[in-house]
């Protein structure tokens, strides 16, 4: 089997889009679906375009980018969450409130250290939303299914174009002080 060309391949891509475009009924809803139409377009040498992509590669890629997607969503939301409450913190850094044993008043403390206790908390599980980002990041495509493929799949090619890296924590535009960056290592209400 020759490699296609790759005129051909697109000129076949565009005529099944243009199809679907003119009849709603040819718009295929399945990938598995779509090859068909291609081979038809053009001729089945064009399934070469495929090798390294198979539909189950397309499904894991799609799921693993559209759940990278939400838990990116979820991990701005917690950096809105964990600004807020340095914030808090910031400003009620000499507001001193009573510490609670049993339901019963104890030590005083400051509010600021006490809030601090939910930012450190907030911040594990931000450390662990990032380790997750950099675990959907990792590609399916080229992974073949169930026998492999004899094709030399450049896994780094196939995977261009893609999204590389996951979003850093997102840091305040205000001024930090003498508090911690929120990835550092030693405890955060300590530097209180």
């Amino acid at each position: 089997m020759q490699n296609p060309q790759p005129e051909a391949a697109a000129r076949g891509i565009r005529a099944v889009e243009e199809a679907a475009a003119v009849d709603p009924t040819k718009r295929v809803k399945k990938y598995i679906a779509y090859e068909p139409l291609l081979i038809a377009a053009t001729s089945p040498e064009v399934t070469l375009i495929h090798a390294g992509r198979s539909s189950q590669d397309i499904l894991s890629t799609m799921r693993m980018a559209l759940d990278w997607e939400e838990a990116a969503q979820i991990a701005g939301a917690l950096d809105d969450v964990i600004a807020k409450i340095l914030d808090l913190a910031e400003q009620h850094r000499d507001t001193i409130v009573p510490n609670y044993t049993n339901g019963v008043a104890a030590q005083p403390n400051s509010y600021a250290h006490y809030l601090l206790g939910f930012a450190a908390s907030f911040l594990r599980d931000r450390e662990r939303l990032a380790q997750c980002l950099v675990r959907y990041d990792m590609s399916s495509m080229g992974a073949t299914v169930l026998n492999g493929t004899g094709w030399p799949l450049n896994r780094a090619a196939m995977k261009s174009g893609t999204r590389s890296t996951p979003p850093a924590r997102r840091r305040s535009t205000r001024s930090s002080k003498s508090r911690p960056s929120p990835g550092a290592s030693q405890s955060t209400s300590a530097a209180w």
